[in-house]
């Protein structure tokens, strides 16, 4: 028998699912599990230099990072049409973005009434960012969190002090109150405008 027809003989019986499977069973095998096994990545073999100790689910940060951009695409049209002209850092963007937005609408969306609960609700904001700068996943993320998570690192060095700036802003636009002085306007404009 010549060498091609045995490579022909172990080809065919091996997709036939006959002869006990082939060299090409175990290596298709071998790849599935190598699908699966970098599904979860250990944080210590991850790009985003986080957290030795607990798993990094690269899949749910993807999916994250795609509602971030599906976010800008709905509400900032504009900016979305002109990021695709950006060589890199679109994801950034975009996690930037929906941050922001989000952080926007938990203010806007809230009464006057709410105060309380819109301060908790930014206070949870500001622990999970804190969390995010410290390189750890917040255990109650949102797709933003997540978003911001992967996005921290690529900020050049961008600390987490004008990130809480915009919180304390919201936390003013949420009191609603009165500016009495002009370094109050200018304070908030710095914050929040």
């Amino acid at each position: 028998m010549s060498a091609s027809t045995a490579r022909a003989n172990v080809a065919s019986t091996s997709w036939r699912g006959g002869g006990g499977g082939g060299r090409r069973d175990r290596d298709a095998q071998s790849r599935a599990r190598e699908r699966r096994r970098q599904r979860r990545v250990p944080r210590e073999k991850c790009k985003c230099g986080v957290a030795k100790d607990t798993a990094y689910d690269a899949s749910v940060v993807q999916a994250a990072k795609q509602r971030a951009e599906e976010t800008t695409k709905k509400y900032a049209k504009s900016f979305y049409l002109a990021s695709l002209l950006m060589t890199s850092g679109r994801d950034v963007a975009y996690a930037l973005y929906a941050w922001c937005r989000e952080l926007d609408e938990l203010v806007d969306g809230s009464s006057s009434a709410a105060v309380d609960e819109t301060e908790r609700a930014l206070d949870g904001v500001l622990d999970r960012l804190r969390q995010i700068f410290k390189r750890q996943i917040p255990k109650e993320s949102t797709y933003v969190d997540l978003a911001m998570f992967d996005a921290v690192p690529q900020l050049n060095g961008l600390g987490v002090e004008p990130f809480a700036d915009m919180v304390e802003g919201m936390r003013m636009d949420a009191r609603r109150k009165q500016f009495e002085t002009f370094a109050d306007v200018e304070l908030y404009a710095y914050r929040v405008a």
